[in-house]
């Protein structure tokens, strides 16, 4: 976690205006601190208090295209290979490594 460029800490103050890069999964999220609460509450009203910049949806949005495009572009088997091919693949693996 990132927050306005620097280092996060449990100890840090968290103010309106400022900048929380997230990692979540795959990508990484940049909100802005748009107001504070006083009080713990769950997760749909956590959610009125920031906002993702513009940018990180972008960046987010393209990310996910392009991890769609290189999941397509690559060949799934239809099947698993059987017990003889399972055999053939390790004889190749094994002579490769010679």
């Amino acid at each position: 976690m990132n927050y306005n460029g620097g280092r996060a800490k449990t100890s840090k103050q968290v103010e309106i205006g400022a900048l929380i890069r997230v990692p979540q999964g795959w990508e990484i999220l940049e909100v802005e601190v748009l107001s504070l609460s006083d009080q713990r509450r769950g997760a749909p009203e956590a959610r009125t208090l920031y906002a993702e910049t513009e940018e990180s949806v972008q960046r987010r949005a393209k990310e996910a295209e392009a991890r769609r495009l290189t999941n397509e572009a690559m060949q799934h088997p239809l099947k698993r290979p059987d017990k003889k091919q399972r055999r053939d693949i390790q004889r190749f693996q094994r002579h490769q490594g010679e």
